[in-house]
C-alpha cells in the first residue's frame, strides 16, 4: 500500500511538471530565405530523490528508489518531450550530512526540483536550502510540528511543497 502511494504521488509530481511545461509554441516571422532551424538540446528534467539510502534507514531509501523507479518507468522517464533524470541524494538519516548532499545537488548536479525525504530532523535546515535557491521539494515525510511552524513563518518556505505526514496528535 505505502509503494502504491509513494507511485502515485510521483506520478501526480510529473503531471503537474508537464501540465507547469506545457506552453503553446509560437509562430516565426516569414523568412524570405529557407533557413534551416537550429540543433535543440533535449530537455532534462533533474529530479533530486533524497531519502536514507546509507545509514540507519537505509531500508526506507532502498524502498523510496524502487517505487521512484517503478513510478518513472512506467512513463519511460519523460514528459512530454522532457526527459527525467533521477538525482539520488543520500540524506543517510543525518541532518548536517543531508545537508550538504542536497545542496551539492542544487549547485553541482543543477537538480530542478526536489522529491521524498524521510526524517524529520533533515527537512528543517532543507527548507532553508529549497528556499534559497528556490527550488520546489514535493512529498517531504517529517512529522514534527517544528516544520509546520517553519513553513507558516514566511512565505519564502512555499518552496517546501507538501508533508507527507501529519503532526501527531498530542
Amino acid at each position: 500500500m505505502k509503494q502504491r502511494i509513494i507511485t502515485l504521488t510521483v506520478l501526480i509530481l510529473i503531471a503537474s511538471l508537464a501540465l507547469g511545461a506545457c506552453t503553446p509554441a509560437t509562430q516565426p516571422a516569414q523568412q524570405t530565405e529557407a533557413v534551416a532551424p537550429p540543433a535543440q538540446a533535449e530537455k532534462v528534467l533533474k529530479v533530486g530523490v533524497l531519502a536514507p539510502f546509507t545509514g540507519p534507514s537505509a531500508r526506507v531509501g532502498e524502498e523510496f528508489k524502487y517505487a521512484v523507479t517503478m513510478a518513472f518507468d512506467a512513463i519511460n522517464w519523460t514528459v512530454g518531450d522532457t526527459k527525467i533524470e533521477a538525482v539520488w541524494i543520500d540524506g543517510e538519516s543525518d541532518p548536517e550530512k543531508a545537508t550538504r548532499a542536497y545542496e551539492a545537488a542544487i549547485s553541482r548536479d543543477g537538480i530542478h526540483v526536489g522529491l521524498l525525504n524521510w526524517d524529520a530532523s533533515e527537512v528543517i535546515p532543507l527548507m532553508d536550502l529549497a528556499a534559497k535557491y528556490q527550488v520546489p521539494h514535493f512529498f517531504a515525510m517529517g512529522t514534527s510540528e517544528d516544520i509546520d511552524i517553519k513553513y507558516l513563518s514566511d512565505a519564502k518556505y512555499e518552496y517546501w511543497m507538501g508533508k507527507g505526514w501529519p503532526t501527531p496528535l498530542s
